[in-house]
């Protein structure tokens, strides 16, 4: 009594906001583009297609671009290893509560959310796999941090295109103290070998030192190429074998400066950490 009799719209039409709650068969219009024309539209426009996304509840739906976004249930989501930058805060709130409202079917929803009126931030791709998570927030993976996701935080360090953490202090001390009683005993070995002879006429201090050597130079070699190639866009067989020959490096890598403009704090065992997180070229 006193109240409106609402009729339901044949399937593939809908009542518009405007004509709400639409009395008569004349209320009801054909769904827009880029919907689904075969089904009951209920209080909003026909759903969009599958991979098409709409601004607006009442309004038509777009194809979702190739890259950049996720589209699902009539919405557009920044897709994982993509960031985008709001240059207003309350437009970000305002498309949160667009997307919350869109999946509200009954019609109880939120008028003041049915439209978007501002086109979404331009998708970029991250420069670093895995170091942004996507979504509306556009948010960062830990260890990451900045535009593009592209720094590593406090406590990371940069390697083979990815953001590591840094060693414990523990670890740290007692890696730095076996590293010096390794140079101890062979001092002393030197010492003790010099009066003594290989079977080829060499003092056990020559053979030990030559090995040394060795060791040295490929040490200062790798770490020169990590120095050098740190921005490098390394292969996934490259970084997978990475992970694999860390645990038989030595570790020693870890205790050398890289020569970053950045004040360091050096740790042994292959990672060189920053008291300021390092710019990895963004």
């Amino acid at each position: 009594m006193g109240q409106d009799d609402c009729k339901r719209c044949s399937i593939g039409t809908f009542v518009s906001e405007q004509r709400s709650p639409g009395t008569t068969a004349a209320d009801c219009v054909a769904c827009p583009y880029g919907t689904l024309s075969n089904e009951t539209a209920e209080h909003r426009a026909c759903r969009c297609l599958r991979n098409f996304y709409r601004l607006d509840r009442f309004g038509p739906c777009t194809a979702c671009p190739p890259n950049g976004l996720v589209c699902e249930k009539d919405t557009a989501i920044l897709a994982p290893n993509y960031f985008w930058k709001w240059t207003d805060h309350s437009k970000k709130e305002n498309f949160k509560g667009f997307v919350n409202n869109i999946h509200s079917v009954g019609p109880h929803y939120d008028k003041s959310y049915s439209m978007f009126d501002t086109s979404l931030p331009k998708p970029l791709k991250c420069p670093h796999a895995k170091s942004c998570k996507g979504g509306i927030d556009s948010e960062c993976h830990q260890g990451y941090q900045g535009n593009l996701c592209a720094t590593c935080s406090e406590s990371f360090y940069f390697r083979f295109n990815s953001c590591l953490k840094c060693p414990r202090l523990a670890l740290t001390i007692s890696s730095s103290i076996l590293v010096i009683a390794l140079f101890v005993a062979v001092f002393l070995m030197v010492l003790w070998g010099d009066s003594k002879r290989a079977d080829n006429n060499r003092t056990v201090a020559d053979v030990v030192m030559s090995c040394f050597k060795i060791v040295i130079g490929f040490y200062q070699v790798i770490a020169g190429i990590f120095s050098a190639l740190a921005k490098v866009q390394w292969p996934v067989v490259l970084i997978s074998t990475e992970k694999v020959l860390k645990a038989f490096e030595g570790n020693i890598l870890q205790i050398i400066k890289d020569g970053s403009e950045n004040e360091a704090r050096i740790y042994p065992l292959n990672k060189i950490c920053y008291a300021k997180a390092p710019d990895m070229g963004v």
